[in-house]
């Protein structure tokens, strides 16, 4: 009699000790997945660290936009008074310019412009102009 009280004790700290293992790993799967997710995402944010996307020009005379990232982009987009007006997915090297020369662009005076950079599909923060 006294061996079985003594396995049953073992049997049941052993099925305790698989029960807070079990837990463990569920819990650790959740953690871990959410870890992933937001490397991914600091990872792809990370990108447009130190990016600035000039506006040189914006005059409702020409109707032209001319824009200067300080970093390589992948594509951006333009938006007039909140309203997207242009999207391109042409490449644009750091500190070289892009012109959008465009008729319907219909620029006025004190209108807001943004720039919208993209760099390997992260969406970078934007910059904004008031059209002079």
């Amino acid at each position: 009699m006294v061996n079985k009280k003594a396995q049953s004790q073992i049997i049941t700290t052993i099925l305790i000790i698989l029960l807070v293992l079990a837990a463990i790993i569920i819990v650790w799967q959740v953690v871990q997945g959410t870890i992933e997710q937001g490397s991914l995402e600091i990872e792809g944010q990370s990108s447009c660290m130190g990016l600035r996307v000039d506006i040189t020009s914006a005059t409702n005379e020409s109707g032209e936009v001319i824009i200067r990232p300080t970093k390589d982009i992948s594509g951006y987009n333009i938006y007039v008074e909140g309203v997207e007006f242009n999207t391109s997915d042409t490449p644009l090297s750091a500190l070289s310019t892009a012109t959008l020369d465009n008729e319907d662009l219909g620029l006025e005076k004190n209108q807001e412009i943004e720039v919208i950079a993209t760099i390997n599909g992260a969406v970078c923060p934007g910059t904004k102009y008031i059209v002079k």
